[in-house]
């Protein structure tokens, strides 16, 4: 492991997921891999601050070799959601695909032809 005098103050990365613990896992950037080491493009876990997912955070290891966040984007500048939601998936979407009668529920089955 490398030590904390041997990396900058802060790496940049993005939050990816977080740990069965609930600890964020921030991937850091390849651009800093000489810099990084073999942490460059890791995901690696982090420690001190409440994170969402592609939040864009800045990190830097402790003396005892753990990452800690230094500095944190803003929530907002992570991947843009898009403005509208696509409708692919909802039930008035589904309707009516040139079938003709239901689906019973009750039954669990379909009456109409085939």
């Amino acid at each position: 492991a490398a030590t904390s005098a041997s990396l900058p103050a802060a790496l940049p990365g993005v939050v990816e997921n977080f740990s069965a613990r609930g600890e964020p896992l921030v991937r850091l950037d390849r651009a800093c891999g000489a810099v990084a080491g073999d942490a460059a493009g890791q995901l690696v876990p982090v420690s001190g601050a409440l994170l969402v997912r592609q939040q864009p955070v800045w990190v830097a290891q402790d003396a005892s070799g753990r990452w800690v966040v230094q500095r944190r984007g803003a929530a907002e500048d992570g991947k843009p959601k898009a403005r509208g939601l696509s409708l692919w998936n909802n039930s008035m979407s589904k309707r009516k695909k040139g079938r003709t009668g239901y689906w019973d529920a009750g039954r669990g089955a379909w009456h109409g032809p085939h």
